[in-house]
């Protein structure tokens, strides 16, 4: 009798441990994440192709901006990456004259794709604003912006949902 009932606990616990080994793997599961997310980017070398960005919201990481070309952009860190389409954004820098400095924002939408690695679902648009600040040589008949500037900045912010 005792055998008996210890063979029936025996299998209600193997039944109550096997289903909760399949409610955890279904709970395990990653579904996809929506959420707020923002960038901020940094250009901080004149004419580099590359900058820093830092993210945070539905994922916080750290990495590196590389232009692909005048409207796409590579982000990449330690585990994937994304590209980062802004070719909606339109930049038409303006130099003053007195100063030689070129100041410029931009805002628009900014989408992002073809993740990689852990990013590999990661779809959004976001808001962007870029606001670009250089200074530029200085001649005796005005500034010279046809040269590389002396130094400045690019900043780049952007937020909004995303699905990761």
């Amino acid at each position: 009798m005792h055998t008996r009932r210890a063979i029936i606990l025996l299998g209600a616990t193997a039944l109550v441990g096997a289903a909760w080994g399949v409610a955890t793997l279904t709970a395990g599961a990653s579904a996809p994440v929506t959420g707020q997310e923002s960038f901020y980017l940094a250009f901080l070398k004149v004419g580099s192709s590359s900058g820093q960005i830092v993210t945070t919201g539905v994922f916080t990481d750290a990495g590196t901006d590389k232009s692909i070309n005048a409207t796409l952009d590579k982000e990449v860190f330690k585990k994937g990456s994304f590209e980062i389409d802004h070719h909606l954004l339109s930049i038409s820098p303006t130099v003053n004259t007195t100063t030689c400095a070129l100041i410029d924002h931009a805002n628009g939408p900014v989408t992002l794709e073809k993740g990689t690695g852990i990013y590999k679902n990661l779809k959004g648009t976001m808001e962007a604003t870029i606001n670009v600040y250089y200074v530029t040589k200085r001649t005796t008949t005005g500034c010279d912006d046809a040269s590389t500037p002396l130094g400045g900045f690019t900043e780049i912010t952007a937020s909004g949902p995303i699905t990761d």
